[in-house]
Order: C-alpha cells, then structure tokens, then sequence
C-alpha cells in the first residue's frame, strides 16, 4: 500500500482549542509520509462549543474532518466504541488510529506507531508508557491498578486508548460487547497479537486533565470487567475454598461437642452457627455473581448493537472526502 488511509478517531470533551493544535502537529510530522488521515471526532455532548474552531484545518495528510455530535455524555471509553462503530460501517480505510485530543498523545509517537504498523500490517500496534508525569499519588495507585489487574486476571496492561488497528482486525474488536468498558482491557481479551511501542505522556497543548483518582478508580474497574468470568471464576473458587473449611470446622466442632467425654466452651454453638451462616453466604455470594455476570453481558451486547442511536448529528466540518466513504 503505497498511500495508506487511516481512519483517525478522536474522543472529545470541550478541548476544541487543542485538538486544532493536534492537527497541525499532526500534518507536520506526516508531512514527508504518503498517509493519510480521515479524521473522525467523537463529540461526547461538550458543554463547549466548537465555534467552528475546525474550519479549513483540513490539509497535508489531512484529507477530512467530520464530527460525531453524540446525544448524552457517555464517558471516553463508550466515546470511542462509537467511534469505531461508525468507522467501521460508514468508512474506507487500511488502519484506524485511536489517540487524545489534548496533546498527551504525542503527534511524533503516532507517526512510531503507524510506522510500526507498516513493519507488522497484521498486529495491532499498542502505545506504552515508559515514562509517566502525574503527581506521585496517582502515579502509585496506577501500579497498584496494573498489580490488581495482573493477579485477578493473570494478564499484565501496560498500555491505553492510543493504540493502531488494522482495518482486518477491527470486526474482531468490535464484536467483543466490552469494548464499551475499557479499549486497552479488550485488545488483550482478543488475543490478536500486539506489538508495543515504547511513548512518554506528552503535554497537554490547553486547558486541564480530565483523568484524577476516581477517574483511574472507574477507569481500573472498567478494565477488570472485561475478564469478569475470569474474576468470577477465581471468586468463585476462592469462595468454595472458604465454603469447604467453614463446613468442615462446623462439622469438626460438633463433633467435638458430640463425641468427646470433655466438658467443652459454651462458645461452640456459636461457632458452629458462624461457620454455617457463612458457608451459607458464600453460596449465595457466588451465585448472586455469576446472575449479575449473565445480565451485565446482554445489557453491554443490547448497548453495543444500538450503538449508533447515540449519534445525534454528524458534521463534515473540513476537507473533502475522495475515497474515504466506504462504497455500497
């Protein structure tokens, strides 16, 4: 493929002033490449408008801009789901490009990433922060999300949303209903094979962070969704772990009480209603689980194929389209 077209989505909440600074960086650093970009914005309901701020910023390996004005504030990851959906029905292209509005996503690392991407065109290319510029605190409970991460579901993430995707790969991606939850959790749920490019956070080109700590808290357990049967599983063998030694203590001191010629404590009943009472929850614990698990996955399908009814307008804002628009 000698001029590559890559389909660019981009979540969006009120950075209208970086995202047209994005653009720019972006048309320079691919300036010397044959890609090019379709660019597609995913408006998550921003309490800013754009004021036409995008207007003519198509040019040089921009080739378009449209905008997906959604209905309601659905969060970055669901942002992104719809994004994908819409690609995916309403766009030619040979890759799609997930990167932030706000400059963290370096414009130069997603040139490293699309040239990973032109080494290896059948593996999704996965951007790693080898370097990370939050405040401490937050700094420290991302490694205890990716510890937790790693010993509920024995997989390790290191890697986000800015991530390439062959076009060929991503009907697999969007099949699987939890890509509403967590992008990054999902490309590993597939199993598609991945190659990482090392990126440092790159600073933000306007305005403040979205992410704090109970962003990182929800963000954490979005991603451990994505494996709850395996996090079920684990649970529930934990459980009947438990389960079979309060049975067997309850069993052990009543026996005790029963059997032995000792005079025995006056606590033993109660210890034995414990072990019983507790038993008795653990079981009711795993199965309220794994009822809660059967549910969560047909309501995500349900969100997932009716997607598109989050879409309430969509705006070409710049740009002509040639052979972006996907052919009947």
């Amino acid at each position: 493929m000698g001029n590559p077209t890559i389909c660019l989505v981009i979540p969006l909440f009120n950075d209208w002033p970086a995202v047209r600074r994005l653009f720019a960086a972006l048309a320079d650093g691919f300036a010397r490449t044959s890609a090019r970009f379709d660019v597609i914005i995913v408006n998550d309901a921003s309490t800013i408008p754009d004021d036409g701020i995008l207007d003519g910023a198509a040019g040089g390996a921009i080739t378009a801009i449209c905008i997906l004005d959604l209905r309601a504030n659905v969060g970055h990851q669901m942002a992104i789901a719809t994004g994908l959906h819409y690609a995916q029905e309403n766009r030619d292209f040979d890759a799609v490009l997930i990167m932030d509005a706000d400059g963290e996503d370096s414009p130069a690392d997603a040139l490293r990433l699309v040239q990973a991407w032109q080494a290896d065109r059948d593996k999704i290319v996965v951007a790693a922060r080898s370097k990370r510029s939050e405040p401490l605190a937050f700094k420290l409970f991302y490694r205890l999300y990716r510890a937790l991460f790693r010993l509920m579901t024995g997989r390790s993430i290191s890697f986000g949303n800015f991530s390439l995707i062959p076009a060929p790969a991503l009907p697999a991606v969007l099949s699987r209903p939890e890509l509403l939850h967590h992008l990054a959790a999902t490309l590993l749920r597939t199993r598609l094979p991945l190659v990482t490019v090392p990126t440092q956070r790159g600073l933000r080109y306007d305005g403040q962070s979205q992410m704090n700590m109970p962003s990182l808290v929800l963000h954490a357990l979005g991603a451990l969704s994505v494996f709850s049967d395996i996090l079920f599983s684990r649970i529930l063998i934990a459980m009947a772990i438990i389960g079979s030694l309060c049975g067997l203590g309850a069993v052990f001191v009543t026996a005790l009480r029963l059997f032995t010629p000792y005079a025995f404590p006056n606590w033993a009943t109660t210890v034995v209603s414990f072990l019983t009472l507790l038993t008795g929850q653990m079981i009711m614990i795993a199965l309220f689980a794994g009822f809660q698990l059967l549910m969560g996955r047909s309501s995500a399908l349900l969100t997932t194929l009716e997607s598109a009814r989050l879409i309430r307008e969509v705006r070409v804002v710049s740009g002509v389209r040639t052979h972006a628009a996907k052919s009947a």
